[in-house]
C-alpha cells in the first residue's frame, strides 16, 4: 500500500506550496497505477485536523485537480507521526510505501511520536515489518544536522530523501526524488535495498545518524547493489556523503518520463 502525506500547515503558503504540487502532479500517475492514500496533514483536532482525503479504496483516476485543490495550507500545527502510525498500524501484515512532502516538523503528536525523532516510536512499533519512507523536505528551516536526521530515516528504510532548498530547480527534484518513486516495484525494490546498503556502510564510519530498530528492519534483506551502479557517494545538501541516486536510477530497465508543469 502506498500511504501519501501532505503538508497542510501555514508555513507551505506561497512557493513552498506551488514547488510541492509540482512535485505531486509529477507523481500522481504512480498513484492512479498503485491503491494509494491520500492524508492531508494538519493539527491534532479540530476543522484543519489531519485527515483523510482519499482512501485506498478509491480510483484516483480523473482526479488529479480535484487533489491540488484539496491541498490547502490553513493549519496551525502539524500533527504527523502519531497519525502516520495510526493510518498504519492495522495493515502492519502489508508492505507500507510512505511519502511525505514536508517543510516542518511534528509539533502535535503526543511523545514519543513528537518532534523531530518522533518517526523513532513508529519504527519501533513496527519493528519486523515492512515500511518505506520516502520524504521530500521544502525550503531552509531545518539545519543541516536535522537535515541529515531525516535522510538518514529514508535511507534506512529504503526510501527517497531530498531536500527542494528556496531557488533550486525542479529538475533537482525529479533526478533524486520523482523518478525513483516513478519506478517499477521490482526496480523500487532494488534501490530499496541499495539504499539499505550505503545507509550501513555509512552507518559503519559514523556518517549516518544510528537507529536502535534498524538491524532488526535489516535482519535478512540483501544489500548487494544493483548491477552496473557506483558506490562511490557524492556531497549533497547537507555537507556529508550522499547516494548518487541518479546514477543507480539510470541504470535502471524502465524509461521514467516526467512531465514538467509551469
Amino acid at each position: 500500500l502506498c500511504h501519501v502525506f501532505l503538508d497542510g500547515t501555514g508555513s507551505m503558503t506561497g512557493g513552498h506550496i506551488q514547488k510541492a504540487k509540482t512535485v505531486l502532479r509529477d507523481l500522481f500517475p504512480r498513484f492512479v497505477m498503485t491503491p494509494t492514500a491520500v492524508h492531508l496533514v494538519g493539527t491534532r483536532s479540530g476543522q484543519d485536523r489531519s485527515r483523510l482525503l482519499y482512501p485506498h479504496s478509491q480510483d484516483l483516476e480523473g482526479k488529479e485537480q480535484e487533489l491540488m485543490q484539496s491541498w490547502t495550507t490553513e493549519a496551525i500545527g502539524t500533527y504527523l507521526w502519531e497519525y502516520i502510525y495510526d493510518q498504519t498500524k492495522d495493515y502492519a501484515e502489508l508492505n507500507h510505501e510512505v511519502i511525505i512532502i514536508t517543510d516542518g516538523n511534528d509539533d502535535g503528536s503526543n511523545p514519543p511520536f513528537k518532534g523531530l525523532m518522533g518517526f523513532q516510536e513508529i519504527m519501533r512499533r513496527m519493528s519486523g515489518k515492512q515500511i518505506r519512507i520516502s520524504l521530500l523536505l521544502i525550503g531552509t528551516s531545518f539545519p543541516p544536522n536535522q537535515v541529515s536526521v531525516y535522510r538518514d530515516l529514508c535511507m534506512a528504510t529504503g526510501g527517497m530523501f531530498h531536500q527542494n532548498r528556496d531557488g533550486d530547480q525542479n529538475a533537482l527534484v525529479v533526478q533524486d526524488f520523482t523518478a525513483p518513486l516513478l519506478l517499477t516495484e521490482a526496480e523500487r525494490d532494488a534501490l530499496a535495498a541499495d539504499q539499505r546498503h550505503s545507509y550501513q556502510a555509512m552507518l559503519s564510519t559514523g556518517q549516518a545518524t544510528p537507529f536502535d530498530w534498524y538491524l532488526p528492519l535489516a535482519c535478512g534483506t540483501s544489500h548487494r547493489p544493483a548491477s552496473g551502479t557506483t558506490s562511490a557517494p557524492s556531497t549533497r545538501s547537507t555537507g556529508r556523503e550522499q547516494l548518487p541516486v541518479a546514477t543507480r536510477v539510470n541504470h535502471m530497465s524502465s524509461q521514467v518520463t516526467v512531465m514538467e508543469f509551469d
